[in-house]
């Protein structure tokens, strides 16, 4: 049953999509109606507190001040790739929980799951991939860049066998509720997390130093070290996994400097993992 918090998801996964659409309403990018939506919805239904409304301000006027003038002084962009960074791991206060999926056990593991976000992620995600983050201009070319199969499944694949060899195990599943799970994990968790470190990190990089070899590893790096381990399981490993991951993620979108390979390479990788090994992740 569709609740008044999930509206909110459901107008916020509509704003992502436009993203992609050149129309406008006026002068207005169409993205931004479903987005206002969703806010809106959101502070009704509890989902965002009215204090929620001015970190969404504050991170609107930062990323449109990237936009405008990062060029200028590296300082905009280092305090707003900040500010991203830390409403986007869920630090400031306002933004409450939306649960999809009560907390149960996913096949054979022993560890619990359950689906639920908070809206300060994807948000943030949005507004990143809106105002500065390197787009293709229709979904033609989106295509033409998928296609280039080798290139980024290959290194999706070789991560999962990775992680596989440190002892992710087998767990073969698939549940009524499974396409409501990618859905939410491609616009609410892997395009904004892609926004970010593409947007913020390795656009500028490459900017700046072209396609250095070091960046890749570099990029796997940052996105290991913000991602937390949980106590039941083994830190190296876990690190290892997601330090490959990130540099597979950031070598796909060097294909073509196109978020959009890093996307499918990232959501490709959590929906292998899902669907075939373990989950949640354990060794």
């Amino acid at each position: 049953m569709i609740e008044l918090q999930h509206l909110s998801i459901i107008f916020l996964i509509t704003s992502f999509i436009f993203v992609w659409s050149p129309s406008k309403i006026k002068v207005i990018p169409l993205w931004i109606f479903p987005f206002l939506l969703s806010i809106f919805v959101g502070v009704v239904s509890g989902a965002l507190a009215p204090l929620s409304v001015v970190w969404i301000s504050l991170a609107c006027v930062s990323f449109y001040s990237v936009r405008k003038w990062a060029r200028y002084s590296t300082w905009i962009l280092i305090l707003s790739g900040f500010y991203a960074l830390v409403m986007g791991m869920n630090l400031l206060p306002g933004f409450n929980k939306i649960q999809l999926i009560s907390p149960r056990l996913l096949g054979d593991s022993v560890n619990l799951f359950s689906l639920e976000y908070r809206l300060a992620k994807p948000i943030v995600g949005l507004l990143i991939l809106a105002s500065i983050a390197q787009k293709c201009e229709s979904f033609k070319e989106i295509l033409n860049s998928l296609v280039l199969v080798k290139k980024w499944v290959l290194p999706t694949l070789a991560v999962l066998a990775v992680g596989m060899l440190l002892g992710v195990a087998i767990d073969v599943k698939f549940f009524v509720w499974t396409p409501i799970f990618i859905v939410c994990n491609l616009f609410l968790s892997v395009i904004p997390e892609e926004a970010f470190f593409r947007g913020f990190l390795q656009q500028p990089l490459q900017n700046r130093f072209g396609k250095a070899v070091w960046i890749i590893p570099l990029m796997g790096l940052f996105f290991a070290l913000v991602h937390i381990p949980p106590a039941y399981i083994n830190p190296i490993k876990f690190y290892i996994v997601m330090g490959l991951a990130g540099a597979c993620y950031a070598w796909a979108y060097s294909i073509k400097d196109r978020i959009e390979l890093a996307i499918a390479s990232h959501i490709l990788l959590n929906v292998l993992h899902f669907i075939f090994l373990a989950y949640p992740l354990a060794f």
